[in-house]
């Protein structure tokens, strides 16, 4: 009785939390937390770096996944088992009724035939639960390549540890969302864009500029500064605004706008619809808040106007 109610409240195969990959991405979020107490990203010798992401997600997909590898694996095998436990627990009541000398038809006060009509109820949402797996399934995660040039700059008027920390938060998303391209601004310069960038329209084959201006005083931009809520285009192709973000890759897929104080914005940008979790969402708001944190201490400190060193991922 007990297994035939855990099937009938269970969700279906697929359509459960992030996997093993998103919990592990919790879990470096956490760390990342705990561990950019300062702007040297440094903590009692403790330096995250690109690395950690990378083997916390991969350990979370060998075996850190609860079993999830198994369900994905046997998917429809699972789909099948409350139609088989439902249909054996019906014919069950059928048999238990016919050798044990109760009439068949249902009388209250009989205990048996009160626990009866219990099982049969519990049968029945189990067969009803059988069909909608076996009628809904997880839509597939279509990634598409996107076109464009890869590059990284960084402006060079930030101090070391700035540098760093960017850097360092673009190797985290890259590696643990899917996130392909990431930019940030702040004042009036963009401090990094990093991963694939739409070309720009010269024979030089470099990544197109940024202009910040035009960026910041966008609607998409200014929306999300004004409300301080981070802006999420879960399909990208949908919104009029994307024409605001032509220097991300023309078949960029979903977007995240998060606003960093009053100052800037954080881009994130990947190659899949809906490509963000929950949890990658409330992370990158995180990073968000430590970033404005550390730029804004920059753009006070800074009085020339910043210049952008490209330097071409190998």
């Amino acid at each position: 009785m007990v297994l035939l109610y855990a099937l009938a409240t269970a969700r279906p195969p697929g359509l459960g939390g992030g996997g093993g990959a998103r919990g592990s991405a919790i879990f470096t979020h956490k760390q990342w937390r705990f561990c950019c107490c300062n702007s040297t990203l440094v903590l009692n010798g403790c330096k995250p770096t690109a690395s950690f992401f990378l083997t916390a997600r991969n350990s979370g997909r060998q075996g850190g996944g609860g079993g999830d590898g198994w369900v994905q694996k046997n998917d429809a095998v699972v789909r099948n088992v409350p139609l088989v436990l439902g249909s054996v627990s019906m014919l069950g009541i059928l048999i238990n009724r016919s050798v044990s000398g109760i009439a068949l038809v249902a009388d209250a006060s009989s205990a048996q035939s009160r626990a009866d009509v219990l099982v049969l109820a519990l049968a029945t949402t189990a067969l009803l639960q059988g069909l909608v797996w076996k009628s809904i399934k997880p839509r597939a995660v279509i990634s598409v390549q996107m076109e464009g040039v890869e590059c990284f700059r960084i402006a060079a008027s930030l101090p070391k540890a700035a540098s760093q920390e960017l850097q360092w938060v673009w190797e985290a998303l890259s590696s643990t969302t899917r996130s392909q391209a990431l930019v940030v601004v702040y004042g009036d310069a963009c401090a990094l864009q990093a991963g694939m960038a739409a070309e720009s329209g010269d024979a030089s084959g470099d990544a197109q500029t940024i202009d910040v201006h035009q960026l910041l005083n966008g609607s998409l931009c200014r929306q999300a500064r004004e409300t301080d809520t981070q802006n999420y285009l879960a399909n990208l192709a949908l919104y009029p605004g994307r024409f605001e973000l032509l220097f991300l890759p023309s078949n960029t897929q979903a977007v995240i706008i998060q606003p960093l104080g009053e100052d800037g914005v954080l881009i994130a940008a990947s190659n899949t619809i809906r490509g963000y979790t929950s949890r990658d969402k409330a992370w990158i708001a995180t990073i968000g808040e430590k970033l404005d944190t550390t730029l804004r201490d920059w753009a006070s400190s800074s009085s020339s106007s910043n210049v952008i060193a490209a330097n071409r991922l190998a």
